[in-house]
């Protein structure tokens, strides 16, 4: 909204994290340092600790991003969970095939990855909000170290969490846990002149600096306010930036900031505590509340704004399908950001043999994205946009007993991920369920190239397939990609089995092919594009 006025490439001070602003204060790099020396010294348990926004989120995208390819990842940061659902994210997070799910078989899939990866590899499980994991599950985790030694050698556990965190792992049940943690590092707050250059920091990388923006008084009032605390400053900065803009002052003063400090405290709150807010709101602006309505009436309230929306919901159904056709949800994409797209119905087929998929595509975690404006509703076979020439190229293969799409793709591509896989389905629209094909099927297989990314829109521009994921938070990776700034990041859902659904990112748009070319080949080598997650291996 203000980045024009002010000049701003990009908005300075967004609260959510983001790489490429990390800014290392000398406490931040030894953080970073003994992490990734930890990690890559097979150490098997590290702790990271500190107060709610100092910034151990940021550091955690920096090191996942930062980690050799020979190490592979697994990132959880929903941790109200027990440790049989953790093992089993962990399993997804590597593709693994996950069908048992009591704790002795998902064990025993876990140690026969580990055990079959190469020697010079290891897994490397980040837990955030490591202090809301159950006692019992951090007691299980304490005893992964007996899964053998050299399946305990090639898998890491790193804990990021609140400085109550370190007091959970005092705990006499979880002894074991803690005496294996052999490297523990504090996120500490910054200092005054610390903050000062977080700010400088921020507004150099979006095309200006300190001095041109806040007078003197006005940083001096942010620091002060601030605690030290990266979140905090975000959001004072942030707001003042909107007030300035609002009152066209192209310079913030202490005035404006006085009042942004003002609005951000609540009328009862005389004295701001900024950890005190942000443990309750982590990832949002305090926001004052005035109680208007009693508990009971606001419940009543809300029953009945609830009933009446289910009302206006099914209406416009019945309106948009008519009475002569029934909405049966199973037969759609269904997808949070846009509108549902009809699946294509598969053709009857006199082959009763089928062969089913390995079932280990799954979720990838992240943030919340802002995504495209829905679009009107399309058949599958249209997609988001037509598929490129070079995708449409394909060889055909007859489906023999015990293939499958996993199996297809490790043959022809030499390796498989959801990507490659989805691409396989926009190939034979005729294929509605990924976890089933039938022998002496008929199936194209995609030639994979950087051109067969690109992907052109109605309106002739074009566009970039960045990958498939099991989770539409995975995006939030490419809106913090430095080569892909200023364009859109979009989602697009199908449904690929009847119980999953897949999530495509596309990036746009690109005014040329070799535009789009360019960028591809920067994402390839900044190894963000799944279907080149190895090296390609045709077939013989």
């Amino acid at each position: 909204m203000y980045n024009k006025f002010y000049g701003f490439s990009i908005k300075p001070f967004e609260i959510n994290p983001d790489p490429q602003f990390l800014y290392l204060t000398s406490n931040h790099k030894k953080t970073l340092d003994a992490v990734m020396k930890g990690i890559e010294s097979r150490q098997g348990f590290i702790s990271i600790t500190g107060e709610v926004g100092t910034g151990k989120t940021t550091l955690i995208y920096h090191i996942l991003m930062s980690l050799d390819d020979k190490v592979k990842t697994a990132f959880v940061f929903h941790t109200l969970i027990t440790f049989e659902e953790l093992l089993e994210i962990i399993l997804r997070e590597r593709y693994l095939e996950v069908i048992e799910k009591d704790k002795k078989s998902l064990l025993h899939k876990l140690v026969e990855y580990l055990l079959h990866i190469g020697n010079d590899e290891m897994v490397a499980v980040i837990i955030d909000e490591a202090q809301h994991l159950p006692i019992e599950t951090l007691q299980e985790l304490g005893e992964l170290s007996d899964l053998g030694s050299l399946a305990s050698w090639r898998l890491q556990i790193v804990f990021v969490g609140q400085p109550e965190f370190e007091n959970i792992l005092n705990s006499p049940s979880l002894k074991i846990l803690n005496q294996r943690i052999r490297i523990r590092r504090e996120i500490t707050t910054m200092t005054a002149e610390e903050s000062r250059g977080y700010i400088e920091h921020r507004l150099k990388i979006v095309g200006s600096r300190t001095s041109k923006i806040f007078t003197p008084k006005a940083i001096s009032m942010i620091i002060k306010y601030a605690q030290g605390i990266p979140r905090v400053i975000n959001i004072v900065c942030d707001n003042a930036l909107l007030q300035g803009f609002s009152e066209s002052k192209k310079e913030i003063d202490e005035k404006i900031i006085r009042e942004v400090i003002k609005n951000l405290e609540c009328p009862s709150q005389r004295k701001f505590n900024p950890l005190s807010i942000f443990k309750s709101f982590k990832r949002t602006h305090p926001i004052c509340r005035e109680r208007i309505l009693s508990p009971r009436q606001i419940t009543v309230i809300s029953l009945c704004l609830l009933g009446l929306g289910g009302i206006v919901f099914l209406m416009l159904g019945f309106l948009r399908y008519g009475p002569s056709n029934q909405w049966d949800i199973k037969s759609m994409w269904t997808s949070p950001f846009h509108t549902e797209r009809l699946l294509v119905t598969a053709p009857e087929t006199t082959t009763t043999n089928t062969s089913t998929v390995d079932e280990h595509y799954s979720s990838v975690d992240t943030k919340v994205l802002p995504v495209e404006s829905p679009q009107p509703a399309v058949p599958q076979s249209a997609s988001l946009m037509s598929v490129s020439k070079e995708t449409r190229s394909a060889e055909s293969i007859i489906v023999e007993e015990g293939q499958s799409i996993i199996r297809l793709e490790q043959q022809y591509y030499g390796r498989s991920n959801i990507a490659l896989a989805d691409l396989i389905l926009d190939a034979n629209p005729e294929i509605t369920n990924a976890n089933l094909i039938s022998v002496n099927q008929k199936i194209r297989i995609p030639k994979i190239t950087e051109r067969s990314l690109i992907v052109q829109s109605p309106d002739r521009k074009y566009k970039i397939n960045v990958g498939t994921f099991g989770s539409p938070n995975f995006a939030e990776l490419y809106r913090n990609e430095p080569s892909l700034r200023g364009k859109e990041i979009g989602i697009v859902a199908r449904k690929a089995t009847p119980e999953k659904t897949w999530y495509r990112v596309v990036a746009g748009k690109f005014d040329s092919e070799d535009e789009a070319l360019k960028v591809i080949s920067i994402l390839k080598d900044r190894k963000l594009l799944p279907i080149f997650s190895a090296d390609h291996k045709p077939k013989n």
